[in-house]
């Protein structure tokens, strides 16, 4: 082995190992490194440590979310993690997609070219789509975020007692909106019974029964 091999190896060994530790200091020394001109032909491979610092710095910090903080996401609250988060826009994707194959809206056809007469022929190339998605997601992701739960203060006392005496689920959501709006006359309508809806559906698939819950990794 050449000289020059060795010394490729040792430096190759050494950043290795500054990229195996989850200390600030491991990916300031990197940051360095890379920022340095004189070290310009080794940019390859402190990019790949660099890369790989950022994965075993997530995975050090990461933290598994309490109880509480899984059904207040749930609930519509924020994200407890960066997974939960992951977990609710794959989440919000699938109900986009959903509604664009079943709605009764005409969402569908800006993805689709269309003809002289405005018939769809053919789905459009995907780079055509990119930015009518996310558009459309913006507004459904902030809902966690800025439209308050209206069923936060009777979910407990009046609704989750309901689903609890429905061990098979068979009570839909007209009838327990029906019911609120007897015990509290003019505060819910028609207009909340999606958002009650996704609330038990969110209850029932993490209480109910014989069921198993699996989270992505």
């Amino acid at each position: 082995m050449t000289p020059e091999i060795q010394g490729f190896e040792l430096v190759r060994d050494l950043l290795d190992r500054i990229s195996g530790s989850p200390e600030r200091v491991a990916s300031e020394a990197l940051d360095a490194l890379a920022a340095d001109n004189a070290l310009r032909l080794w940019k390859p491979v402190i990019s790949r440590a660099r890369d790989s610092l950022r994965v075993v710095r997530r995975d050090a910090t990461y933290r598994h979310p309490k109880v509480e903080e899984v059904c207040a996401t749930l609930a519509g609250s924020t994200p407890a993690n960066a997974d939960d988060l992951a977990a609710l826009l794959m989440y919000r994707l699938d109900e986009k997609a959903r509604q664009i194959r079943t709605a009764n809206t005409d969402d569908w056809l800006q993805y689709w070219n269309e003809d002289s007469y405005g018939r769809p022929i053919s789905p459009k190339h995907e780079d055509h789509c990119r930015d009518a998605l996310p558009s459309q997601m913006k507004k459904t992701e902030r809902n966690w975020r800025t439209r308050p739960d209206p069923f936060s203060d009777v979910w407990e006392s009046d609704v989750a007692p309901l689903l609890r005496s429905d061990p098979e689920g068979e009570l839909p959501a007209t009838t327990i909106l029906e019911w609120l709006d007897e015990q509290h006359p003019g505060r819910f309508g028609r207009s909340q019974l999606r958002t009650l809806q996704r609330r038990i559906h969110d209850h029932r698939a993490l209480h109910g029964p014989d069921r198993e819950v699996y989270f992505e990794q």
